[in-house]
């Protein structure tokens, strides 16, 4: 079916831009007519791939379904009542689709699942598994849980990052005004002057940042965007993901996130009645590194042909005895869910210690190596300054 895209403006007076899909030009006027859209301008386009929705927009919508669907509201009314909240944002267009698809007799979670790109494995598992049981509102308060942990860390990185970043940002001003506006003003100075070994070392560098400088950004961005594309073929995406765990640091850290999100996932199906071997197969699927995933899938086997979890995990090295113990126990007892859901917390509480420690090392380091920087280039300058007034004395 055709795409059209459309441009309209909400109460605020701010402009927006969406799309609609319908069989004709005509199709998409009268749908916006009929939805209530104040449109600017309809024209039809080629199918893009769609925006993946914030983290944030995701968790208001789930959390909102949840409680409409808790007082009583059914499912396609609540809906529409969130479709008519969501009418100036880009998360309108999946709502009116999750509408018409119900209208026309399609499950929820199936109405989902034609939204990857917006609704993962995971949340279309737990909405099925809701639908059937009956308790679909209790489902999305999990959903809702599980996608505000994953906000929450979300958020801690980008504190972490933030104040680095302008200190990076301003360091790079500082730098560029002293390589290409104040050194080479000042550069006849010199001339008169015996330079050291240290002054005259910068000063090369400098000459050769204002020729090749634009070269080497250039030459950067090619770099990051082909290192990029090379991640999208999976023997290289493999190649990398095994050379980031051979980093003892980096490795716990990514293996902290990843058992995470995989003993909380766990937690929630087995929650929900499903059965071991189903739980382990759409857990693995959620897993992001290769190597991780590929071991995950491993244990999965294993298990299947009637070896233990635990036995099967305490083989790699990089999953901590801790994991394996609480794995254990829970097999021993039956209540393999409480052991995850236990490991989960554990590991959330190890992951906020180590953003802790990383956020309180990151800012002093990265503001002493751009002290350190400025400060070089500007002692290389001050040293031959210091000489000629020497001299004038």
């Amino acid at each position: 079916m055709p795409v059209y895209y459309y441009r309209a403006y909400n109460v605020s007076g701010k402009s927006y831009q969406s799309s609609i899909d319908c069989e004709t030009l005509t199709d998409a006027k009268a749908r916006l007519l009929e939805l209530g859209i104040p449109f600017v301008s309809v024209k039809e386009g080629k199918k893009k791939r769609a925006q993946k929705i914030s983290q944030q927009s995701l968790l208001l919508f789930t959390e909102q379904l949840s409680q409409l669907l808790q007082a009583d509201i059914p499912l396609f009314d609540s809906l529409k009542l969130l479709k008519d909240q969501f009418k100036q944002d880009a998360f309108f267009p999946i709502l009116d689709n999750l509408c018409e698809q119900l209208s026309n007799g399609v499950s929820f979670s199936d109405a989902l699942a034609k939204h990857p790109q917006h609704f993962d494995l995971l949340y279309c598992t737990l909405a099925q598994m809701g639908e059937q049981s009956g308790n679909l509102d209790l489902a999305l308060k999990r959903i809702a849980k599980e996608i505000s942990k994953s906000c929450k860390i979300q958020k801690q990185l980008q504190s972490a990052l933030l104040y680095p970043s302008i200190l990076a940002t301003f360091c790079c001003i500082v730098l560029g005004v002293l390589i290409y506006y104040i050194i080479p003003s000042i550069e006849t100075l010199f001339e008169s002057a015996s330079m050291g070994g240290f002054t005259k070392a910068v000063m090369s560098m400098c000459h050769h940042i204002r020729h090749w400088g634009i070269s080497y950004g250039i030459f950067l961005v090619a770099t990051f965007l082909s290192f990029r594309s090379l991640l999208k073929i999976p023997k290289y995406k493999k190649k990398y993901d095994q050379f980031i765990l051979s980093i003892p640091k980096i490795r716990d850290y990514i293996v902290s996130f990843e058992l995470t999100r995989w003993t909380s996932t766990l937690a929630l199906l087995l929650k929900g009645d499903v059965a071991l071997l189903d739980a382990l197969k759409l857990a693995q699927n959620l897993i992001s590194n290769t190597l991780l995933k590929e071991t995950f899938a491993h244990c999965s086997k294993k298990v299947s042909e009637g070896i233990s979890l635990s036995v099967e995990l305490k083989k790699y090295s990089f999953f901590s005895p801790l994991l394996v113990q609480v794995i254990a126990v829970g097999e021993n007892s039956g209540d393999l869910a409480a052991s995850f859901a236990k490991l989960s917390y554990l590991f959330e509480e190890d992951i906020d210690k180590k953003l802790s420690k990383f956020m309180t090392l990151l800012a002093p380091i990265s503001l002493i190596i751009m002290a350190a920087l400025i400060g070089l280039i500007m002692l290389a300058v001050l040293l031959p300054l210091t000489d000629i007034n020497s001299l004038l004395n």
